[in-house]
């Protein structure tokens, strides 16, 4: 997935015609250029979510699980979750032992024990987990369960458009609390 400045990932929505499904363009005459309508249906972008399937932990085999790098999320049986965790470089067979590692370590208590999990593959493993946690704090209000011992993301999504954004600096003496810049030092 792209980035555009750290801000989002995922494609641009573009206006679509629809009876063909294509990008809709339009030609000013003698411009010699092409730019989009603004006008129509538009393609959804794609979701920061975790929307992969569940799987159940008792059914799937170790080996099934990829040896590579990436994020994954564990639930329990309502399919609340408990732990969005990831596979990085040091993990020696990748999802398949960050998964293990996380199930032993998270189901302690009752509350607290993972049933299902999901998974995605990305080399962009730090960046995917900092989404999915933004993602899990919008939602519910705070980190999952098991990750509540620092693992706070760096930043939130955007209320508006659902995109990770980070947070503003706290304002200057030379600036109001809305970010505007005062006249005269003032």
């Amino acid at each position: 997935m792209g980035s555009r400045g750290g801000a989002w990932s995922g494609p641009v929505p573009v206006p679509v015609a629809a009876s063909t499904g294509r990008p809709r363009a339009t030609n000013k005459e003698g411009s010699g250029r092409v730019r989009l309508r603004l006008d129509g249906p538009w393609e959804v972008p794609v979701s920061v979510r975790l929307t992969k399937p569940w799987l159940d932990l008792q059914a799937v085999e170790p080996e099934a699980i990829p040896a590579q790098l990436g994020v994954f999320e564990l639930a329990d049986a309502d399919g609340e979750v408990l732990y969005v965790g990831y596979a990085g470089g040091r993990e020696p067979f990748g999802l398949r032992s960050a998964v293990a590692t996380a199930v032993e370590a998270v189901g302690g208590g009752a509350d607290t024990t993972p049933a299902r999990f999901r998974y995605e593959l990305t080399h962009g493993y730090l960046s995917r987990w900092e989404e999915l946690l933004m993602v899990h704090v919008h939602d519910s209000g705070s980190v999952p369960i098991a990750n509540q011992d620092g693992d706070e993301p760096r930043g939130r999504l955007n209320p508006a458009t659902g995109a990770p954004s980070r947070p503003r600096a706290e304002p200057t003496p030379s600036e109001n609390p809305d970010g505007r810049r005062n006249k005269g030092g003032m």
